[in-house]
């Protein structure tokens, strides 16, 4: 079953795989086909050859790229940056636990916003786990280092 890679990976369709459609079978081996789940790609150290990276990830066998979002301004960024390379390329918008002291209104809804975009399929980082690292910090030290706004 000797398949060539697609050229453009499309957002799949609920339903749609198939056993074909799971594998790169290139040469008759059968490869499934890699997925980049936390790419960092909005940070600085890539801004100059985020495209190289993205080509040498594509060369060696990577078909789709989840940019991770860890605050409503690198969500956002990353939502530009998925449009800019194109076709297999996601993201996912939230809000780093560490940055958790950060939350407020303003943050949900900006996230939903992004959450909506069709390049965002997941969210991630929204500080859900603030309030056991808030519980955590304050049993080992005997007060919060700062406090969640999250129920």
């Amino acid at each position: 079953m000797a398949n060539a890679a697609p050229s453009a990976v499309t957002k799949p369709k609920k339903g749609a795989f198939t056993s074909e459609a799971l594998f790169v079978c290139p040469d008759d081996v059968c490869l499934p086909p890699l997925v980049d789940i936390g790419a960092n790609l909005t940070d600085e150290a890539f801004a100059a050859d985020v495209d190289a990276v993205l080509a040498r990830a594509r060369a060696a066998g990577v078909q789709d790229v989840l940019i991770t979002g860890t605050s409503v301004e690198k969500s956002a960024a990353a939502v530009a940056l998925a449009e800019r390379l194109g076709a297999g390329v996601w993201v996912t918008a939230g809000v780093h636990p560490h940055d958790a002291k950060e939350w407020d209104e303003a943050t949900a809804a900006s996230l939903e916003v992004l959450a909506a975009h069709p390049r965002c399929v997941a969210i991630g980082h929204v500080a859900v786990l603030a309030p056991l690292i808030a519980s955590a910090l304050t049993s080992r030290s005997g007060s919060a280092a700062w406090t969640s706004t999250e129920t």
